[in-house]
């Protein structure tokens, strides 16, 4: 009996070591740690939740059941590991914040991110997702990312896709959406221009809700991303188990089962579940009938298991008949061809798409090999591709592009991505898509020619061609170089405004920066340059915007014109000659009339000395005439200067009648003027303006030779855009010349601006021509109007300026007395005299000086002396000594302080127009009246 007692107990432990260790084996078929068996046996129960719409990777069905091809591998990886699985669904943000809170362990569904990374632990890559853009069908102005610039883009909230379009500096609005089959109901609404989402994903929802015809996928994949399971940071060691898992599903095959499963292609376990673990069954029953309640808890634990794995094949099972046909329908709709092929190349399968585009059937595909219809010159290439995958184990590959034959013989480019398909653990065959991209090569073709022509036509014009960007270069072509003397390198390397003239960079700059503002500024202007050798170049720049890059941009035109500048300012120099012989003879005729008044009236005053009101009257008479010859002196300096314009800011009015009635001098004609009292002032140089306004009015007076009346007119005007006349907008003085003469032919009237063209039988030709090119200098514009046998008008254009003019002298009146010491310096003893007892009788102590040299030997005596002078006179011009302006350098060298007044027959010398630049408080110009040297002294000396 104890013998068979021992035997009995020998086989029933036997049995409960095969019950115990049977579940154990089947649950931890993988190895664990001993610290994850710990955390097994404790967690029991793991939560998953997953997105609600999120087919085919997880979804939940019409019974509110959770389903897809995650949640298929996590049924897999709990039967594996040992572990009870509890689902959940949500929106993909709620399903984040579940994770992060704790409130749930694991995220079935969650692409990896280096910045999703910082707050997940992600698991290995599970399956890789492509992400594509979705628009209206209709539309065509979507085709690639950068079209997304200023458009509304949908999205599914704490998608990836967010960051990838920010990372890719894309500027565009978001409209978040719970998943992506919202998202695309918001295209297709007109809510969005576009979706971007897990391709997957969003073909699921359009085909398995008939939206085919309202919203289509449009360009290539924007990014693939790597589909992962995640949890919160804390649950480092729970991750490190299900990575075990997804190693060993990847390993048996699993993995590319359940992703045959929900991509269409129908498969069936080779065993069942009850079938593989029937004898665990067995030996559990015959446990039950000997160990009964000891055994029991272990065996409803089995059955539960059986239970829930028996109601899972089903539902797969089920779900994968539903699928099939839908993915079915989504392979042969497909645009692009779907394709699969043995690892010898003999083609398997492939959808209509390449059926439609290469023109075989369905039964010729299956007798054709890859050399068939792959041109020969993409033959290594596919051979390459195949070899990569049978023996390097590469499992992915593209894109790559090959040629293609169809049947009828016309050749196809195609973009081939390709994946190796796995089967016994070893490369069985290949699937891939393949897009014809026939027409992009021939457009990249066309464009590579155009881009050719048009490099040929740049490098070898014959201007110079720069692309100005920000504040650099982006193209210079080879003639820009030529012009500036730097290479392509140095020009694109450093600010454009430095190869500028340093007058000109404000202008330069400023017209660019409006360029780019979206402004008008004029199109063509000149400016200068200084080139590698430091010359200075003139530049006539025709510049219109562009966009470069995707960026705004300049494209200019530029034309060396130096040439042409310097025959403009001969032309000046020589027209000058030509006006001057025609003044000659009204100047000495005004000249001698004049001086008939001066003599005269002295001759009077001397003989009527006995009577001093009436010699008083006869000296005013006579100082009267002398400024009449000072006003025809300083219009002859005005009219002698030439070049580029010295330009100062002036109220024109009294210029207008000075210049004009000049012109007129020793003619029978003679100046109607019409001039308002608030003319604007203008910039400009008095000289070059004179010569403008005097050439005008000899032409009108050679049109009238009888004589007769010629109108001069000024006025304010605005320029505005819509104009017809090519003009900067803003306020301009516009000046008027009508004469009633002969008039000129229509014919001839355009060319009168036209260097050495004139119809005068004694003329050069040159009088407009300088006009022009002065006014076009001043920034300004002449035109004319003409009507033979009624006469010309001539229009001349001035850009008002912003300055105040300074204020003239007062000439009226009686001199002031004061009181000082005053230091006269000039070579002239009689100007010396004259001006010794003027100042005396106004009450001033004076001292006087031959030159420069003498006026800084007295200067310091009187400072030694503790009796310094308060003003000291210069005159400009000395013969054969120091002259005014070296004097000043050294009398500020001794005093800084010195109080000085320039003074020179030279009114139209720079430094009279500049005198503070060089030390002095004034100027007085030669000749000058009692009143107007006292009124300059009493400024001088107030001036602290």
């Amino acid at each position: 009996m104890a013998v068979r007692r021992r035997m009995v107990m020998t086989i029933a432990f036997f049995f409960i070591a095969a019950f115990l260790i049977a579940p154990v084996s089947f649950v931890h078929a993988l190895t664990l740690s001993s610290a994850e068996q710990e955390y097994i046996r404790n967690k029991q129960t793991v939560s998953f939740i997953s997105q609600t719409r999120y087919a085919p990777f997880e979804f939940a069905n019409k019974d509110g059941q959770c389903e897809g091809m995650m949640l298929d591998v996590i049924r897999w990886l709990a039967v594996e590991i040992g572990f009870q699985p509890v689902f959940a669904d949500a929106t993909f943000q709620q399903a984040q914040e579940a994770v992060l809170s704790g409130r749930a362990d694991v995220l079935t569904s969650l692409f990896y991110s280096d910045r999703r990374d910082e707050k997940f632990a992600f698991t290995e890559t599970l399956y890789d997702v492509p992400a594509s853009m979705f628009v209206q069908a209709d539309r065509t102005d979507i085709k690639d990312i950068k079209d997304l610039n200023g458009k509304i883009v949908a999205v599914q909230k704490g998608d990836y896709a967010k960051e990838f379009l920010e990372f890719k500096q894309i500027r565009f609005e978001i409209l978040d959406t719970n998943d992506f089959a919202e998202a695309a109901d918001m295209v297709i609404a007109g809510k969005a221009d576009a979706v971007i989402g897990d391709e997957q994903i969003v073909l699921y929802h359009i085909f398995s809700s008939r939206l085919t015809d309202r919203i289509k996928k449009v360009g290539e994949p924007l990014y693939t991303g790597r589909n992962c399971m995640a949890s919160n940071k804390q649950n480092a060691l729970l991750i490190g188990i299900l990575n075990k898992g997804i190693q060993e599903a990847r390993k048996t095959g699993v993995l590319d089962k359940i992703s045959k499963k929900w991509l269409g292609t129908k498969f069936r376990p080779e065993k069942s579940w009850i079938d593989h673990y029937l004898w665990h069954i067995v030996i559990g029953i015959s446990a039950v009938l000997l160990l009964s309640l000891w055994v029991w808890g272990w065996n409803a634990r089995l059955r539960t298991i059986v239970r829930r794995k028996t109601e899972d094949i089903r539902r797969s099972e089920e779900a994968l008949r539903e699928s099939e046909a839908k993915y079915r329908d989504l392979f042969e709709n497909a645009s692009d061809i779907i394709y699969t092929h043995d690892m010898n190349g003999r083609c398997i399968s492939v959808n209509e798409a390449a059926r439609k585009i290469l023109g075989f059937s369905s039964t010729e595909f299956q007798s054709l090999h890859l050399r068939d219809i792959v041109d020969p010159e993409s033959l290594p290439i596919v051979a390459e591709e195949l070899r990569k995958k049978s023996e390097e184990g590469v499992e992915r590959s593209g894109p790559y592009e090959i040629l293609v034959r169809s049947k009828d013989g016309t050749s196809h480019w195609f973009e081939i991505n390709s994946r190796v398909i796995i089967g016994d653990g070893k490369p069985v065959g290949v699937h891939g898509t393949a897009r014809d991209i026939t027409e992009r090569k021939r457009a990249k073709e066309a464009l590579r020619e155009s881009e050719e022509k048009y490099r040929l036509v740049v490098e070898n014009a014959n201007e110079a061609i720069l692309v100005a960007q920000g504040e650099m270069l982006r193209f210079v072509n080879r003639k820009a170089v030529e012009i500036m003397g730097y290479s392509e390198e140095e020009l694109t390397s450093r600010p454009f405004v430095e190869f500028i003239h340093p007058d000109d960079r404000a202008l330069v700059a400023g017209r660019y920066s409006q360029r780019l503002a979206g402004l008008n500024p004029p199109q063509v202007y000149a400016f200068r340059i200084v080139d590698r050798l430091g010359n200075l170049k003139w530049m006539e720049i025709n510049a219109v915007a562009l966009t470069w890059e995707g960026k705004p941009a300049s494209l200019n035109f530029l034309v060396d014109i130096t040439g042409r500048r310097k025959m403009e300012e001969e032309l000046v120099k020589i027209q000058k000659l030509e006006s001057l012989g025609v003044l000659a003879g009204g100047i000495a005729h005004d000249f001698n009339n004049i001086l008939t008044a001066i003599l005269g009236n002295i001759s009077l005053a001397k003989m009527q000395a006995h009577f001093p009101e009436k010699a008083t009257i006869r000296l005013t008479e006579a100082e009267k005439a002398c400024l009449q010859a000072q006003g025809l002196t300083k219009q002859l300096l005005t009219f002698s200067k030439g070049g580029i314009p010295i330009k100062k800011t002036t109220i024109i009015s009294q210029l207008i009648a000075d210049s004009c009635n000049f012109a007129v001098t020793g003619s029978s004609s003679r100046c109607d003027f019409l001039i308002p009292d608030d003319l604007l002032p203008v910039d400009v140089d008095e000289g070059q303006i004179g010569q403008v306004l005097n050439n005008l009015v000899i032409n009108a007076v050679h049109a009238m030779p009888q004589g007769g009346m010629i109108q001069v007119q000024a006025e304010n005007v605005r320029a505005i855009s819509t104009q017809a006349l090519p003009l900067e907008e803003g306020d301009y003085v516009k000046i008027s010349v009508r004469d009633q003469g002969i008039g000129i032919p229509e014919r001839v009237l355009p060319k009168i601006f036209d260097p050495y063209f004139t119809t005068k039988n004694k003329g050069s030709g040159l009088g407009l021509a300088t006009a022009y090119s002065i006014i076009k200098n001043h920034g300004g514009l002449i035109t004319a109007e003409s009507k033979e046998g009624v006469g010309t008008t001539m229009y001349t254009y001035l850009p008002a300026a912003q300055a105040v003019p300074r204020r003239l002298f007062d000439v009226n009146g009686l001199p002031q007395l004061g009181d000082g010491k005053i230091l006269i310096m000039d070579d002239e003893l009689s100007i010396r005299d004259v001006v010794c007892e003027v100042l005396s009788t106004l009450g001033y102590t004076v001292v006087l000086a031959r030159d420069g040299s003498e006026a800084i030997k007295l200067y310091n005596a009187a400072r030694e002396s503790s009796h310094p002078f308060d003003v000291v006179v210069l005159d400009l011009t000395v013969a054969d000594g120091m002259g005014g302006a070296e004097t000043m350098q050294m009398l500020l060298h001794i005093d800084p302080n010195v109080k000085a007044v320039v003074s020179s027959g030279y009114s139209n010398d720079p430094l009279m127009a500049d005198y503070a630049t060089f030390g002095f408080k004034a100027m007085v110009a030669k000749p000058y009246t009692a009143k107007q040297l006292s009124d300059t002294l009493k400024r001088v000396m107030a001036h602290s």
